[in-house]
């Protein structure tokens, strides 16, 4: 199968583009700039919002899906900035309407956990969303409007609401990544109580559960199904990782949200796919990640 990716350069697009190859299909890239990482097996073709460089090129290639990741600004600190939005939810419209000229059969877009809003118990795609923060109100936008836009052009629609997902190349911000390289520059990472009981899925699983959508249409949660305490993940990496000093528990506020779990009763009915890699091993492969670095 031909499949068109956007957002190739990024920690969930790399794992995709990844497994979407070692499935044997064949694959081109959208990119903003030439100066993005470059896959050597795959044909890349300049996009942007509003600007179709690769229209004619990618019609000529006749992809049969889309999957559309790019999101500017996840890493630079301001993807709620007023621009960006903006910026994001034409993207994601246009990339729909490229979809349609090249030909695509299914467009699948990227949503987030944050759609749901704060709910604090196993959350299912049948759940109202009440977004509390702009990413999400973002991402909500972008969901509805684009399933409209697809309806309108015949495209059968499909969109991914992923929850916590973590491994190697992950954003440094992010907790599971913050941990790793506290503890093994021996810092005292800062924290809160970690009372929370989170839902964690490692990077290859996320990767194969977005490629088994394929041909699937409707909203679908990728996540693990299951929850751990915080704390225990503080624990498992302080004894990877051999850190034995101080963690500044309590140094940081514990949020409103206190529960995330997402039901993946439905990809798990409606295609092959279930996770696979235990939360230790996922651990250990991103440990062994931080010390190749």
């Amino acid at each position: 199968m031909r499949i068109a990716v956007t957002g190739s350069n990024g920690f969930i697009g790399k794992a995709i583009v990844a497994e979407l190859l070692h499935q044997e299909h064949e694959i081109c890239l959208l990119v903003r700039n030439q100066k993005q990482e470059q896959w050597p097996e795959v044909s890349t073709y300049l996009y942007d919002s509003s600007v179709f460089d690769s229209e004619i090129e990618l019609k000529n290639w006749k992809p049969d899906v889309f999957f559309h990741l790019a999101w500017r600004g996840v890493n630079s600190g301001d993807r709620n900035s007023e621009e960006n939005k903006l910026y994001n939810i034409q993207l994601a419209l246009d990339s729909v309407k490229l979809a349609y000229t090249a030909g695509c059969t299914q467009w699948i877009g990227c949503g987030s956990q944050a759609e749901y809003g704060i709910k604090n118990f196993c959350i299912s795609e049948s759940e109202l969303c009440n977004p509390t923060t702009d990413y999400g109100k973002t991402k909500q936008m972008v969901c509805k409007n684009a399933e409209e836009l697809c309806i309108q052009h015949g495209l059968n629609y499909t969109w991914a609401r992923i929850f916590s997902v973590y491994g190697p190349g992950d954003h440094a911000s992010t907790f599971i990544s913050y941990l790793f390289d506290s503890m093994l520059k021996n810092k005292a990472p800062q924290v809160s109580s970690c009372s929370q009981l989170w839902d964690y899925l490692f990077i290859e699983d996320a990767a194969k559960a977005l490629v088994a959508l394929i041909n699937k249409n409707g909203i679908y949660n990728i996540a693990s199904g299951k929850t751990i305490e915080l704390k225990q993940v503080v624990e498992q990496i302080a004894d990877l990782t051999n850190y034995n000093e101080i963690i500044g528990w309590n140094s940081k506020p514990n949020g409103e949200l206190n529960h995330l779990c997402g039901n993946i009763d439905k990809i798990k009915k409606n295609s092959a796919w279930q996770p696979n890699v235990t939360l230790e091993a996922g651990l250990s492969k991103t440990l062994n990640y931080f010390l190749k670095k």
